[in-house]
């Protein structure tokens, strides 16, 4: 019963927009294309609490949390401009300010900055934070 009812539903909706001429069907959809709400600009970024904070190792191998990357190669190589990067990258992304304090480390941070791909909310939210990593 509740499928029917469910489908009875639809099919009104359906039969509503089908009665609507063309420019109200556009402004129906514009409107629920303005109200939609998108993961990339609720997901939540945090920062440490300072980049003095920031006490990782400046060489040598980290591995990274599962929590911060999921994937099947969570080591990284410091030293390696890719590998640095990368690792950065998902600790940005995904680290608590815990987790950031403990495994980045400023200067690094400093120097690679430019170069992360980060999401634009991320980025702005890490450069109001601490504005001397803007370029």
């Amino acid at each position: 019963m509740r499928c029917r009812a469910a489908s009875n539903k639809a099919r009104a909706r359906h039969d509503r927009l089908i009665d609507l001429n063309w420019d109200e069907r556009q402004t129906a959809a514009e409107v629920a294309v303005a109200e939609r709400i998108l993961f990339k600009d609720v997901v939540p970024y945090d920062t440490p609490s300072s980049l003095s904070a920031l006490e990782g190792p400046a060489s040598g191998m980290i591995e990274l949390p599962l929590p911060i990357y999921w994937g099947p190669r969570r080591l990284y190589d410091l030293s390696d401009c890719h590998d640095l990067r990368s690792a950065y990258r998902a600790l940005v992304r995904e680290g608590t300010p815990d987790i950031q304090e403990a495994m980045l480390n400023e200067k690094l941070l400093r120097r690679v900055w430019p170069a992360l791909m980060l999401p634009e909310r991320c980025r702005r939210i890490w450069e109001s934070r601490f504005p001397d990593l803007r370029a």
